[in-house]
């Protein structure tokens, strides 16, 4: 009798003993749960700020510049890019609430650099002040040696007084945390770092015969290119600049392949350092066709905005050959083939002006080269 009593009073010790592990155990496995919702929840939310952010950047990107060809190497529209940017963000949400309002900064992007998320704006980036404020917005004094480019930076936060306050826990307020803080940022640059299929005309420009800054350029004048076959620089006309016709990423063998690529242009992706056949040599009615039975250069772009690959090469010496893609440039195409030609002949020239929007990223980080481009829709890209 008296064994039985002491082994119902060790079952009753044990029992309470397993309710206050118990007890413990609930409290850390709520501890984990609250920790799971939350946290998963925070993540959620600043993937939304992160994406908002992205658009917004882009979206205030592609305002930088207005795409009217008749202006020529145009300041950005600061003011513009920022509303636009703001009023995008404003149509997203966050946390299941709409975003109000944000940062919204422009200046030039050094993205060679990278420093530390600044913008510059008519000084040298030093690298220790993370977001700097200038009273005016022009290129660094520095710029011809290091790569920049005009970008818009957003910056989106979620707290106590900002697009409806802080993110508002599920369980972790248990243990005190009622919310938490969130933000998220984006910097949009107008440099381009690829190219989308169909942009690139076919025919390349020699790096060597380009300024290689914005301030050597004289955006103004005409620009003659000898393209083809027989470059003479003693010829009666005074040719600037040699270029060649290029089948991108394809060896071509005669002139109708060639004139197809002026209808579709680069049938892939071109990025910096690529390679692109050159192909000298073609027929002169790829200039200048009035018949309407072909595609020419002269009909198919004249009084047009193009995008010309850039390559490391000598142009000059009429050779086949595959050469690496240095950068890009816009050009605004005035005549080609006998439109340009006074004597009434056709012959193998463009005539034409160069524009630019700022620099164009070279592989390796390059720096200095002012190529760039005007116009197309991927010109804009995330930097960070």
């Amino acid at each position: 009798m008296f064994s039985k009593i002491l082994l119902s009073a060790k079952i009753s010790d044990c029992r309470g003993a397993v309710a206050v592990k118990t007890a413990i155990l609930m409290v850390l496995l709520l501890g984990i749960v609250a920790m799971a919702v939350d946290i998963g929840y925070m993540m959620v939310v600043r993937n939304q700020l992160q994406n908002a952010a992205d658009a917004a950047a882009l979206a205030g990107c592609n305002r930088l510049y207005n795409r009217d060809p008749s202006v020529t190497m145009a300041e950005p529209n600061w003011a513009q890019a920022e509303a636009h940017a703001l009023s995008t963000l404003q149509l997203n949400q966050a946390d299941n609430k709409a975003l109000l309002t944000g940062d919204v900064t422009t200046g030039w992007w050094d993205y060679a650099q990278n420093k530390d998320n600044e913008l510059c704006y008519g000084t040298v980036c030093s690298g220790t002040v993370p977001y700097p404020q200038f009273n005016s917005i022009s290129l660094p004094a520095n710029y011809n040696t290091y790569n920049y480019a005009p970008a818009v930076m957003v910056e989106i936060e979620k707290t106590a007084g900002m697009n409806s306050g802080a993110i508002t826990t599920f369980f972790a307020g248990i243990f005190g945390i009622k919310d938490y803080d969130s933000k998220a940022n984006a910097v949009a640059i107008a440099a381009g770092e690829s190219i989308r299929p169909g942009v690139l005309a076919p025919f390349v420009l020699s790096i060597e015969d380009l300024p290689t800054y914005l301030d050597d350029y004289n955006f103004e004048e005409k620009q003659t290119v000898k393209i083809g076959s027989a470059y003479k620089s003693n010829q009666a006309e005074n040719y600037d600049i040699a270029g060649q016709w290029t089948s991108f990423n394809t060896e071509i063998n005669n002139v109708n392949e060639l004139r197809d690529l002026l209808n579709s242009g680069n049938s892939m992706v071109v990025n910096p350092d690529n390679t692109t056949y050159v192909y000298p040599g073609v027929s002169t009615t790829l200039y200048y066709d009035n018949s309407g039975n072909h595609e020419a250069l002269h009909q198919e772009y004249a009084g047009k905005d193009i995008i010309l690959p850039i390559v490391d090469g000598d142009l000059k010496d009429e050779k086949k050959e595959w050469l690496p893609i240095k950068g890009y440039i816009g050009f605004h195409l005035d005549c080609a083939g006998k439109a340009c030609n006074s004597l009434g002949f056709n012959n193998d020239k463009v005539v034409g002006g160069y524009f630019t929007t700022g620099p164009i990223l070279f592989s390796g980080g390059i720096s200095g080269p002012a190529f760039g481009f005007y116009g197309p829709t991927d010109r804009c890209r995330i930097a960070q």
